[in-house]
């Protein structure tokens, strides 16, 4: 028969063992915390990139069917490339017509499915906009901005990004948002996404990283320039 002495003894240890093991497994979960947290934030970086990439194909099957013009920019005409009523130029091709929140919305009551998964519930916020520079009715200097075929660097001129407006113009810095890892995913006028740094998404907001002398007038906002300046091809994204 075992004394008192052992049967202490033996609780005390099995006590320990069990100690160890939580801090082992309290330490193991430190370690993959972050990883988890990590693999999280690409996946929706990896979403957000597939609804530009869904938003990029709306434009280009709207730009097939009107004599390769792409959308105007959401605030100088009634047809919005956002809104899911009948004067919506992308959701028919996004099949979003007739849905509650328009497209890329966040509100307190819910969220556009095409919204970017990195936002969380707000108020009211868009979370993709549109380049101001594709004007619709501004006469025909600004018109042919939105043709396809007249910009010599399609896949070097952005159309929508990450931020927190329905458009963007050049200097105006602050409606960017850069959701995934300090990085905002980018559409460009050819289709291809690309998730550019706070540092390599060129603006003209003095003061703001980001800043390029040269950003106003870069294939990067403008599609083309026919007015005397030269036009630069920034390397910076």
């Amino acid at each position: 028969m075992k004394s008192a002495t052992t049967k202490r003894s033996s609780a005390s240890f099995t006590l320990i063992e069990l100690l160890v093991v939580i801090a082992i497994i309290a330490i193991l979960a430190a370690m993959l915390l972050p990883a988890l947290q990590q693999a999280r934030e690409r996946a929706k970086t990896t979403s957000c990139a597939n609804n530009l990439n869904s938003i990029g194909k709306a434009i280009s099957m709207y730009a097939d069917d009107y004599k390769d013009f792409i959308p105007a920019e959401p605030n100088t005409t009634a047809n919005s490339p956002w809104a899911n009523d009948g004067t919506g130029t992308l959701a028919p091709y996004l099949g979003t017509l007739k849905e509650s929140k328009n497209i890329g919305m966040v509100t307190s009551t819910g969220r556009s499915r095409f919204a970017c998964p990195a936002q969380g519930p707000h108020i009211w916020t868009y979370t993709y906009m549109y380049n101001g520079y594709f004007q619709g009715e501004k006469g025909p200097d600004y018109i042919k901005y939105r043709k396809r075929n007249m910009m010599p660097r399609s896949s070097r001129t952005f159309v929508v990004s990450g931020g927190n407006n329905v458009r963007v113009f050049y200097n105006e810095a602050n409606k960017f948002e850069y959701r995934h890892m300090d990085s905002s995913n980018v559409l460009f006028v050819a289709g291809n996404v690309r998730l550019l740094s706070r540092a390599r998404l060129p603006h003209y907001s003095s003061g703001k990283v980001g800043y390029h002398p040269e950003a106003w007038r870069s294939y990067f906002w403008f599609p083309f320039r026919d007015a005397g300046l030269p036009i630069y091809d920034l390397t910076v994204y």
